[in-house]
Order: structure tokens, then C-alpha cells, then sequence
């Protein structure tokens, strides 16, 4: 739940992003397939998220959420 005030336009200037992190705050690697015939033996790494804004209810509450698929290796 988030809740903005003197913004004019929230769903464009507050964004809410979701990073996959292991213990020590590094990136994690994807553990689904990607194409990779160009850089061979580079591992992808997991890619923010984004989760959408819903809408808001009477006391200005805005729900913002969406369901995911957890990279396998994620600490935090």
C-alpha cells in the first residue's frame, strides 16, 4: 500500500521496483532460459520488477502489487 500527497500525476513520478538480491546485496542469475548466442558464457542476471499500481481506495490508499516468479537463488 502506498499513499501520495502533492503529486500530480502518482502512477508516473512514484514506482515501486522489487530487486532480486543474494545475502551480500548482489545481483542474482535467472534461472529460466535466455538467448545467449551472443555473449556465450555471460549469465543473465534476474531483472527488476515492477509491480502495478491498483486502485486506490477511499482513504487514499493505492494498492500496488502483482505476482511473480522468485528467482531461485534470492536471499532478499
Amino acid at each position: 500500500m502506498r499513499k501520495v500527497e502533492n503529486v500530480a500525476a502518482p502512477r508516473r513520478s512514484v514506482v515501486a521496483r522489487i530487486i532480486w538480491q543474494d545475502d551480500n546485496g548482489k545481483e542474482v542469475v535467472r534461472d529460466t532460459p535466455v538467448v545467449n548466442s551472443v555473449l556465450k558464457n555471460m549469465d543473465a542476471v534476474a531483472e527488476p520488477e515492477y509491480p502495478t499500481d491498483k486502485t486506490a481506495g477511499a482513504d487514499g490508499l493505492t494498492e500496488v502489487s502483482d505476482t511473480y516468479r522468485v528467482p531461485a537463488k534470492p536471499d532478499r
